[in-house]
């Protein structure tokens, strides 16, 4: 699965700027499964919230998945998938916080067609505090000897990977306008402080740590996000929210059947703050 590479206008003497990160679609296959390895790893093997025998293909999934789009987040750079999550149609099932808080959402009811739910965000530690920056690499896609690679000036952006994420539940293609989660307070102080307006829609309740249930209208925090964020209001000026993998990979294939490899070298992941 080979990545092309997309470029901004700010190329010159031959050299081009990349963004370190883009936000993909997994619309394939591939991408899915990839999508599902990086889950494996954060709730299977490194928080320990899934059993990992349940999971014999190393891909964690659930009921939820069949109504859900699925995104991750690619490290240009690296060659690596640094993030995902997944956003589930409510129009289409119970969402998985509804489960755990076990009452009425409120104004779920009312608002079901337009709603999504935000969650299975996943983002290696690596990646959790990224900032701003641009540096020179060596660009060598994925399955491709060096000789096929080029230098590259890599642009990132303070909390990329995470920005990319919330970007892509914003996107207008989608037809969504409000996305409900359970997080912890921590998280969702950060979100208050990205420019997020924040509902409270429930009780607390106790799911792998205290979690509150929220929502966003994602109108509002768009424009919240480019008012208070400077990294997030460039962002949206270089490119679109998201590419889809059919485009991105250049021979992404949905009949492929081998794994995909999450990384090149060994990696730590620490526990995501939402996992519904």
């Amino acid at each position: 699965m080979t990545p092309i590479a997309f470029a901004s206008p700010r190329g010159g003497e031959g050299i081009p700027f990349l963004d370190r990160f883009v936000c993909i679609l997994a619309d394939t296959a591939a991408a899915r499964r990839l999508h599902y390895q990086m889950r494996f790893k954060v709730f299977c093997e490194d928080t320990g919230f899934e059993d990992p025998n349940a999971f014999p293909l190393q891909a964690e999934h659930d009921q939820y998945d069949g109504y859900a789009r699925h995104f991750i987040v690619w490290d240009q750079q690296q060659q690596q998938c640094a993030g995902a999550m997944r956003l589930v149609d409510a129009s289409r099932t119970g969402l998985p916080c509804e489960k755990f808080v076990g009452t009425q959402l409120h104004g779920l009811t009312e608002r079901r067609t337009q709603v999504v739910e935000f969650s299975r965000l996943c983002i290696l530690k690596e990646y959790r505090q990224t900032v701003r920056a641009e540096s020179y690499a060596w660009y060598q896609p994925v399955g491709q000897s060096a000789t096929n690679g080029y230098g590259a000036f890599f642009r990132q952006y303070d909390n990329d990977v995470l920005l990319r994420l919330l970007r892509a539940s914003f996107a207008p293609s989608l037809d969504i306008r409000y996305c409900y989660f359970i997080v912890t307070a921590a998280l969702a102080r950060v979100l208050t402080r990205f420019g997020i307006a924040l509902t409270r829609v429930g009780h607390e309740i106790e799911h792998r740590g205290v979690r509150i249930p929220f929502r966003y209208d994602v109108e509002q925090a768009d424009q919240g996000m480019r008012e208070t964020l400077t990294s997030f209001a460039a962002m949206a000026k270089t490119g679109p929210a998201f590419l889809r993998a059919s485009e991105f990979f250049s021979d992404d294939s949905d009949s492929a059947v081998a794994p995909i490899p999450l990384h090149r070298a060994p990696f730590a992941i620490s526990p995501s703050a939402l996992s519904a």
